[in-house]
Order: C-alpha cells, then structure tokens, then sequence
C-alpha cells in the first residue's frame, strides 16, 4: 500500500457536513436542521451547478427560491458557511472547494450529505459514535433508504461514501470516489456503518409525487444521469403510464438483477411529503 499523509483523528473529531445543492429548496431545510445536534460541528453549503445540467440549459443560479431558503437558514444559524458558484463544474470540484474551506477551519472528519439525504438526530449521534470508535477506518459508506417511482416505495440497494477522515492532501477526485494521497480509497481501510446504527436514512432522488415539478426534475435527472455515466441510466421515464419506471435495459447491459420494490406500512409519510413544493 502506498503511504497516505494522515492527520491523526482527535477523540473528538471536528465534523464538517458538506452539502453540495442546487434547485433544492423544497428539500434543504429537512436536510440541514438535525445537523446542528452534533457538537464540534460547521455545516457548509456550496451552490454549484454541474457541467451535465449546464449543457442541458440550465442556469447557473437556481430559479426555485434555493438562495432565499439557503439565507433563511443561515441567519438561523442551521447553516454556517455558504458559497454560491458562478460558473459549472464537475461534482468532486464543487465538494473540493467546501473541503479546502473545512480545512482551514481546522475540521478533521468531511461528511457529505446531500439535500434529498434526511436524516434524523438519533441516526446522526448513532453514526458518529460509530465513527469516534472505530479510528482503523478512513472512510465509511451509509446505506440508505432509498425512495423511488413514488413516495411510498423504496428499494435497500443504495449504500454511497458518505465519510472521510480528513488528510492535508485527502480530496474527492470524481462524484463521491476520493484519494488520499497517492493512495486510491478502496486501497487504504474502510467500512459500512452497519444498518442497526444507521436505521433506515431517507433518500428521495427519485420520487414521483404527481406534480409537474417533480416529472419535470425526473426527466432532467435521467438526462443528466445518461450523460454522466455514458447512456446509461438505471430509470426511465413512461410517457405512456405518466410514471417512473426501472429501466430493464439498463440491468441487462450491467447484468444486474432489479432490486425489490418495498412498501411502507404506512401509506402516507409526514418526511416523504417535504418533497413537494
């Protein structure tokens, strides 16, 4: 293994939560209020918009009210650091300039959090205990539960790196994939936060709640994706049935099975329902 230059992690680790939004206001106040529980903690916002959506016509400032909402936190003290970029660039960059940001106030451990990520404050506490007691790992994956087609359905198959002991020359080198040093993430020790501590994280990408908005945010999303990662898309969009649907092609060309659509006992979700406009 190659040598990575580590900074030894304190006891009490200084977290730094790092969200990367845009066109995001009707998710990021769920998103940001627990955060603030964890002591010794910044939660930093960077609006940026990505080079795939830019070519799709997107404007560089979102048109949904996300820098109103985004300053009404702020002055709430529920976001500490915000930056606005003026131009598009690729994921890891617009996480990178947060990360530079978070080290020079002196933060040890960058969790990324995105805006449709909610979490709750004992989901939260659980997970950094986790992290505080077991220092043999530099980065950890979360399992969420992921949401999609509608808001009472989900499938358990989305587990993404989500946190980083922090190094001088530690940075994300494409979406949530990072390096430390010369060292690849996957060569230095890792592990995901067991499911008992995590306890079922909302994740709401793709969810179609029946409004315009939301098909409209769907269909741009699977454009994007297909761009991003070289025509391919693991959800389509049926015209026909006005819905969002598992793109069968998709698995068949990657050779991955359909994962499982559950459903919550509950019909309707109080959490789901901040989604909509």
């Amino acid at each position: 293994m190659k040598k990575y230059n580590l900074l030894a992690t304190p006891i009490e680790p200084k977290i730094a939560f790092i969200i990367a939004g845009y066109e995001c206001a009707h998710l990021i106040r769920k998103c940001v209020a627990p955060l603030k529980s964890i002591e010794n903690s910044k939660t930093y916002f960077i609006h940026g918009l990505f080079r795939e959506y830019e070519k799709m016509g997107k404007p560089i400032v979102s048109q949904d009210g996300t820098a109103l909402e985004v300053a009404k936190l702020q002055s709430e003290n529920l976001i500490d650091k915000v930056v606005f970029l003026k131009h598009a660039y690729l994921e890891h960059e617009i996480r990178n300039v947060m990360l530079e940001e978070a080290k020079e106030d002196g933060c040890d451990i960058a969790y990324i959090v995105d805006a449709d990520e909610h979490y709750n404050v004992e989901q939260l506490k659980d997970i950094i205990k986790f992290v505080k007691n077991t220092p043999q790992f530099l980065w950890y994956k979360v399992a969420f539960q992921n949401f999609v087609i509608s808001p009472e359905t989900y499938v358990d198959n989305f587990i993404a790196p989500r946190i980083f002991r922090m190094a001088r020359d530690f940075a994300w080198t494409y979406d949530n994939d990072a390096k430390f040093g010369d060292s690849n993430m996957y060569s230095v020790p890792w592990c995901v936060i067991p499911r008992n501590t995590s306890k079922s994280i909302r994740h709401l990408s793709w969810v179609y709640d029946g409004t315009p908005e939301s098909k409209k945010r769907l269909i741009d999303k699977i454009e994007f994706q297909k761009d991003h990662h070289n025509g391919l898309c693991s959800y389509a969009w049926d015209e026909e049935k006005n819905k969002l649907t598992f793109d069968e092609s998709y698995y068949i060309v990657t050779n991955q099975t359909i994962p499982p659509l559950r459903k919550l006992a509950v019909k309707k979700d109080e959490d789901i329902n901040e989604q909509r406009k």
